[in-house]
């Protein structure tokens, strides 16, 4: 059997949920039919080209005849049709497939109420599913319809949302605005393949340099750049402007002082604001990949675009934003009952990092919540924390209303996978220009904030954790440099380096038992014995390196060495010295032609395997 699901007509729905709503039930169908039965599925792309060509509507209201027409043009021998139609109290769904041959209907479903919530979470749909795939005589296996009644992971059904709300934006032509959707959706479900699929489509369309030659079509390429360029500006401009985050606290309460007199006692409590990454993440891929498009063009120049570096618009979109959130929080007893309330000023918004990439850098907040007096009496042995308000919207709804979802630090690395709880940050100073200079806590494990007390943190000093019996650290992703001594002699057996950082010191790492180094492909330069006296048997180093210092691995001036058996290293482009490594491995290094790939040691003999 082959079959083509058409896009479901809507009606009495709102501008918005057409845009979401009808291609959403088409592809959920899709994927449904695909995953539990051996029915071949017309490719929605394909088909949505098909109807683009014989003038028909991607959702219009089909004829019998319409539906015939499209089942011959499709090579489909039945084709499956839909409504939702809203109601005052519902929305109704409804289905049909029908023999395009015969034009009698193999199997219906009437218009059934459901609720918006079923809608969204597609729970609806694979109900329905479930029942066309039986009219059709599929015969589901007990588990084949256990699963196909679960709920679905709810980054599958965001995905599959972005996924209809880019197909719509696409097909009105709006580019960015569909990149981003598309971009969404294959972060959150890499699975999704018509999401990448389409992704490079529209991308790859951006980099056509065939537009014809001549004066005439050079001003029409032009004036089709310029006219995307500034719909992304604007895009940019109303995507900013609603941020997405996560409000994050520590469950546990913490008691302070006691007024004796007042019979009260001080309360706290951690809590932090944590940007959604794929929000950033998609208007920084969206920004990249229209720049990368003009760039490819050949022509940017001579047309006098140098985008983003000098936006389009008159009013440039590419600044820096601030705002803040109201947050209203309080304190309840075991019986539900709220003891104390506090409310909470958090400054939020972002920067712009790169002058030429114009990367977004959203701003995130962590601070202590203090209920200075709460009533003794009032307690219980079980307090629980409830926010109960972001910007006077009700904490339940402030995740659709301002993108704000609360949840505890648990809950978020268990449903968001992202692993951020929040760090007292009273014991940290960090300089104007975002240098960390000083960390005055106890403890062996420490994590480092992106932010103390409003202020990036994008360097740590020269010995800052020299010294303090460290057994792991966390280093967030807003450093860029890591100061000279800086985690020297402590008791680290890995270290993990983000992204962002660029630059290792002198002896940053050096005197500790670090059994497994991970170093980013950002890094360029690592300074003198950065690594020295630790255990490390392996190696690899970024093809970004340019310089590797003395004894950064190797022997320092006391002797002591890395195991080192084994180096991943690129061809001929760093500089470094014949006591970088030790162990006689630039000699082999350079016999072999400083050849890129994997070289291993054995007793003091060298091999290489190319890369």
């Amino acid at each position: 059997m082959t079959l083509a699901i058409l896009e479901p007509t809507g009606s009495g729905l709102s501008a918005d949920e057409l845009r979401w709503m009808p291609p959403l039930v088409q592809g959920a169908m899709t994927g449904d039919f695909n995953l539990y039965s051996a029915i071949t599925i017309i490719d929605r792309q394909n088909l949505d080209t098909i109807l683009e060509q014989q003038g028909l509507s991607i959702s219009g209201h089909f004829s019998e005849a319409d539906f015939i027409r499209i089942g011959h043009l499709a090579n489909a021998h039945y084709v499956l049709t839909g409504t939702i139609t809203r109601t005052p109290t519902a929305y109704m769904l409804g289905f049909a497939v029908t023999n395009v041959q015969t034009g009698v209907r193999r199997a219906s479903r009437p218009p059934t109420p459901v609720s918006l919530q079923a809608l969204e979470d597609l729970s609806a749909v694979r109900v329905a599913s479930a029942d066309i795939l039986g009219q059709l005589g599929v015969n589901l296996t007990a588990r084949g319809r256990q699963e196909l009644t679960r709920p679905l992971d709810m980054s599958e059904v965001h995905a599959q949302t972005a996924l209809a709300r880019g197909i719509t934006a696409q097909r009105q032509g709006m580019e960015a605005e569909a990149m981003s959707h598309f971009i969404q959706a294959n972060v959150q479900a890499p699975e999704l393949e018509e999401a990448e699929n389409r992704l490079a489509i529209l991308t790859a369309g951006l980099a056509r340099t065939d537009f014809g030659v001549g004066a005439r079509q050079d001003i029409a390429w032009r004036n089709q750049w310029m006219d995307r360029l500034r719909e992304t500006e604007d895009f940019f401009v109303s995507y900013t402007q609603r941020q997405s985050y996560f409000l994050v606290y520590e469950p546990n309460i913490r008691e302070g002082a006691i007024n004796h007199q007042n019979e009260t006692i001080e309360l706290r409590f951690w809590m932090s604001l944590v940007p959604d990454p794929v929000w950033a993440e998609t208007i920084n891929q969206v920004v990249l990949r229209m720049a990368s498009g003009v760039r490819a063009t050949g022509r940017a120049e001579d047309w006098g675009i140098d985008w983003p570096n000098n936006p389009l618009s008159f009013s440039p979109p590419f600044n820096n934003r601030t705002n803040d959130l109201t947050v209203v929080v309080e304190i309840a007893n075991a019986q539900g009952i709220g003891i104390a309330r506090q409310t909470v000023t958090i400054p939020t918004g972002f920067d712009i990092h790169s002058r030429v990439s114009r990367s977004v850098i959203p701003r995130q907040w962590e601070g202590e919540v203090v209920f200075p007096a709460v009533d003794i009496h009032a307690m219980t042995d079980r307090l629980n924390i409830r926010v109960v308000s972001i910007d006077g919207v009700p904490a339940a709804t402030a995740a659709r209303q301002n993108g704000v979802t609360v949840m505890s630090n648990e809950e978020l690395f268990r449903t968001a996978g992202i692993r951020r709880v929040p760090i007292d940050t009273s014991h940290f100073t960090v300089q104007a220009n975002g240098t960390l200079t000083l960390w005055s806590g106890t403890g062996t494990e420490i994590s480092i904030p992106s932010m103390v007390n409003g202020v990036r943190v994008t360097a740590i000093g020269n010995g800052v954790f020299q010294g303090r019996g460290l057994t792991s650290v966390t280093i967030p992703d807003t450093v860029t440099s890591i100061g000279n001594n800086a985690f020297r002699n402590n008791q680290l057996t890995e270290v993990i380096l983000p992204g962002s950082v660029t630059v290792i010191g002198a002896n940053a790492f050096g005197g500790n038992m670090i059994r497994s180094a991970s170093i980013p492909d950002s890094v360029t330069s690592i300074g003198n014995e950065a690594f020295r006296g630790n255990q490390l048997t392996s190696v690899v180093i970024p093809d970004s390196v340019n310089d590797i210092h003395r004894w950064a691995f190797g022997t320092d001036i006391l002797g002591r060495v890395n195991p080192l058996t084994s180096i991943t290293i690129g061809a001929d482009q760093m500089n470094f010295n014949r006591y970088s490594f030790g162990f006689g491995f630039i000699d082999f290094y350079t016999q072999n032609g400083r050849r890129a790939g994997t070289y291993t040691r054995s007793g003091n003999t060298w091999t290489f395997t190319a890369r």
